[in-house]
C-alpha cells in the first residue's frame, strides 16, 4: 500500500493530514482509498494499465481508453486516478488535454503524446537487441508486449525478469495462438548483476546502475574474455545464463586465520595466492540455469592484483568498489551471464 499525505504549515508548527491509499497486489494496482472519494476498485489489463475505475457497488466512473503508447484516446477519458500506464504515475497537468502528459518511471519520464522517453537509457544498448542502441525507444518500440518498470530496461510480459523497483512481484497474463490464457507470477529483485565479459553491472535498489571492468578465464591476446571458451574447466569463463549469490555470505580475507594466511602463501588452502589472486573480498555462486559438464559451485565474484582466473568473475582491482556497492542487507542477488 502506498499513502499520500498532505503537510501544513501553520503558526510555526506542521500538521499532516491522510489523503489517499493505493492498495497494490501480485504487481498491480487493485483499488485505491480516498479522503473524499472514498472506496474505488480498479481494472487493469495485462500490462496493468488502469483501464476501468468502479466505485464499492460496482458502478462504472470512468473507463480509461488509451492508444497502445498509454496516450488517452479522448479528453473526456482523463480522469484524476494517477497510475495510469503500466501502473505508473501520471502527472496529468491539466485534465481537459492529454498531449502535455508524462508518465514518471523512476529513471526516466515517458511521454505517451510521441512514445519516447524524455532522457536516455542509461544502460546503453547491447548488439544482441540492435534496437536498444536507441536509447529513447520504449519498451523495444513494441508496447503491447514489453513494458519499463524503471525507465531503465524493458521487462517481458511473456515472462523474461530485469531489475524493477515497487514491488515483489507483477502478474503476467499470456495468451498463446490458440487464445489459451495464462497467469504466471513474476518476481522483481532489489539489485542485480549482469557481466557481458568485459564489464559487471550492479543495478541498485534505488534504480541507478554502476559498472566496472572485469574479466573471466583465460584471456586472448587482446586481453579479453574468450567466451567460446565455456565449456573448457579451468581456461573458459564461467558459462552463460543465470546465477545468484548471497550478500551475507561475501568472504573477507580479514576474516581468515593465521594458518590459512600462511597456507594462501604457499598456493594452499582456501585462499590460495591470497589477495593477489582473489582480492580482499569473494562470494561464491549459485547455478540457476547451468546443467553443463564443469563444476556449477567453483564460481566466484572476485578481485585480485590482476585479470586472470579459471573462469569465474575477475574484477581485479575493482573489487573492493564492487563488494562495497553491493547491499549486504539483502539475501538474495540474481546475476545474469550473457556474452556479445
Amino acid at each position: 500500500m502506498v499513502r499520500q499525505v498532505r503537510a501544513s504549515l501553520a503558526a510555526g508548527s506542521w500538521s499532516w493530514s491522510w489523503e489517499k491509499d493505493w492498495v497494490w497486489g501480485q504487481g498491480s494496482l487493485l483499488a485505491t482509498i480516498g479522503a473524499t472519494e472514498g472506496r474505488q476498485q480498479v481494472v487493469v489489463d495485462h500490462l496493468g494499465s488502469v483501464g476501468l475505475v468502479a466505485n464499492r457497488c460496482g458502478q462504472r466512473l470512468a473507463e480509461l481508453a488509451t492508444n497502445p503508447w498509454g496516450l488517452d484516446l479522448f479528453s473526456s477519458t482523463q480522469n484524476s486516478e494517477r497510475h495510469r500506464f503500466t501502473g505508473h504515475l501520471r502527472d496529468t497537468n491539466a485534465l481537459d488535454r492529454a498531449w502535455d502528459d508524462f508518465d514518471y518511471m523512476h529513471a526516466r519520464y515517458y511521454g505517451p503524446m510521441i512514445g519516447r522517453f524524455m532522457s536516455i537509457d542509461p544502460i546503453r544498448g547491447t548488439p544482441k537487441v540492435p534496437g536498444s542502441w536507441n536509447l529513447y525507444t520504449y519498451g523495444r518500440d513494441n508496447p503491447l508486449r514489453f513494458i519499463d518498470p524503471l525507465g531503465l530496461l524493458w521487462f517481458d510480459v511473456g515472462g523474461k525478469w530485469t531489475y524493477f523497483k515497487d514491488t515483489d512481484s507483477i502478474q503476467v497474463v499470456t495468451v498463446d495462438d490458440k487464445g489459451k490464457m495464462t497467469a504466471t507470477t513474476v518476481k522483481g529483485y532489489q539489485q542485480v548483476v549482469s557481466f557481458d565479459g568485459n564489464m559487471v553491472t550492479l543495478g541498485r535498489k534505488d534504480g541507478s546502475v554502476v559498472s566496472w571492468k572485469a574479466r573471466a578465464g583465460e584471456m586472448d591476446d587482446n586481453g579479453n574474455t574468450q567466451a567460446q571458451l565455456q565449456g573448457v574447466p579451468d581456461r573458459g569463463p564461467i558459462p552463460e545464463g543465470r546465477w545468484s549469490f548471497n550478500p551475507k555470505l561475501i568472504q573477507n580475507w580479514a576474516d581468515t586465520n593465521t594458518a590459512e594466511k600462511v597456507a594462501a602463501r604457499f598456493r594452499r588452502g582456501g585462499w590460495k595466492g591470497g589477495p593477489d589472486s582473489w582480492g580482499y573480498q569473494r562470494v561464491w555462486l549459485n547455478a540457476e540455469t547451468y546443467t553443463g559438464p564443469r563444476d556449477p559451485a567453483s564460481f566466484s565474484i572476485h578481485g585480485g592484483a590482476r585479470f586472470g582466473s579459471a573462469g569465474c568473475i575477475d574484477l581485479a582491482r575493482n573489487g573492493a568498489a564492487f563488494f562495497g556497492a553491493v547491499d549486504t542487507s539483502l539475501f538474495y542477488v540474481p546475476v545474469l551471464v550473457d556474452y556479445p
